[in-house]
């Protein structure tokens, strides 16, 4: 098959987006994995036509001790993160936007 292109998230929206989280959930609830990933997504062709950031957010319920991949049928987030995706993905847009 079709192999992604490589993904580099930019070093500017990057840290936008670790202060929004920062804000949002505080320091001490920010994992800096900055380790290569041989990974791969499609999400990479947009990188490689705009600045970007791909990040993860865990979603793991609490005192669940199980965490799944999303892809796997046992997958069982907790729902509350879907607010925080949605502020992270709005207010990391507007601090990029300047507003």
């Amino acid at each position: 098959g079709e192999l992604y292109p490589v993904l580099f998230n930019d070093p500017e929206v990057s840290e936008v987006i670790r202060t929004v989280a920062e804000d949002l959930v505080g320091p001490e609830n920010i994992v800096n994995d900055n380790a290569p990933s041989f990974s791969s997504d499609d999400f990479a062709y947009f990188t490689s036509a705009v600045k970007g950031c791909y990040f993860h957010l865990g979603s793991t319920k609490p005192g669940s001790g199980e965490i799944h991949d999303i892809h796997s049928d046992l997958f069982d987030p907790d729902e509350r993160m879907i607010k925080l995706a949605i502020a992270m993905e709005v207010f990391s847009a507007l601090r990029l936007m300047g507003a």
